[in-house]
């Protein structure tokens, strides 16, 4: 008679915590696509909030896990580099709906942080950003996509210096003429996209270079974002500190491979 001594004994996979934390940034991403397709201002927000969400979890799960004391001081920085980037990024998504598909004007498509002042959150969060590049590279987190990833980062923290010193400069002339500060003093361009500098120092290039001279600053600073966050990822993954799914289970070798 077979008895359940007999049975071999399959190992249980633990399940990972970190399975809802991309549970959620996946079901928030699909949601942001029907608030898109139903014009829906309060999908929109809920979609940023579950995003978000899945996002704030990944650090509670390694704390959790007990990763984090245990990773290194450079992969650290790096990792909360993203985690807040992706945090930044959703509010560029939420922007685009805002615009595109809501139809809001852009001194209206800010994000959900909009009673903050845009010009100033942008410029403080790029430039955080880039010191933290910078000090998970001084720390050893190196390679091609760090690499990419400076240049990048420091472009786009260039821009936002440019974009705060014209907003500044509006400010100073609205004071000497005597009228209100205007929240779309807040929305100018920057280096690219329609009447950015590239835009109006070589008019002829407007046809050549299509949205580098043509997109609004919505569209343009969300691909900046996007650009960002993929090479974060990729740093990431490079480094190996991604990993996806429940711990691997070492098999137990068996008494015939022992030799007990």
């Amino acid at each position: 008679m077979t008895t359940l001594a007999n049975h071999p004994v399959i190992p249980v996979r633990r399940f990972d915590p970190m399975l809802i934390s991309l549970g959620l940034i996946g079901a928030g991403s699909l949601l942001f696509i029907a608030a898109a397709l139903n014009r829906s201002l309060f999908l929109t927000n809920l979609a940023a909030g579950i995003v978000s969400a899945g996002l704030l979890g990944v650090p509670v799960v390694l704390a959790m896990q007990g990763r984090l004391s245990t990773m290194p001081r450079g992969l650290l920085i790096i990792g909360s580099v993203a985690i807040l980037q992706g945090l930044h990024t959703v509010e560029h998504v939420v922007q685009i709906v805002q615009s595109y598909r809501l139809d809001l004007p852009p001194i209206r498509s800010l994000g959900i942080v909009s009673s903050l002042n845009v010009e100033w959150v942008h410029f403080g969060w790029n430039w955080i950003a880039w010191f933290g590049v910078v000090a998970a590279w001084r720390l050893g987190v190196r390679g091609r996509w760090m690499v990419l990833l400076f240049v990048w980062i420091t472009a786009h923290s260039i821009e936002h210096t440019y974009m705060l010193w014209r907003y500044l400069t509006v400010l100073r002339r609205l004071d000497d003429l005597g009228l209100p500060h205007l929240g779309s003093s807040e929305v100018l361009p920057g280096f690219f996209g329609r009447d950015g500098f590239l835009s109006r120092t070589f008019p002829g290039t407007r046809g050549m270079l299509g949205p580098f001279t043509a997109a609004p600053r919505v569209a343009v600073h969300l691909w900046w974002n996007v650009g960002e966050m993929a090479l974060l990822t990729a740093s990431l993954l490079a480094a190996k500190i991604v990993r996806l799914g429940a711990p691997d289970v070492r098999r137990v070798p068996s008494s015939a491979e022992t030799g007990v």
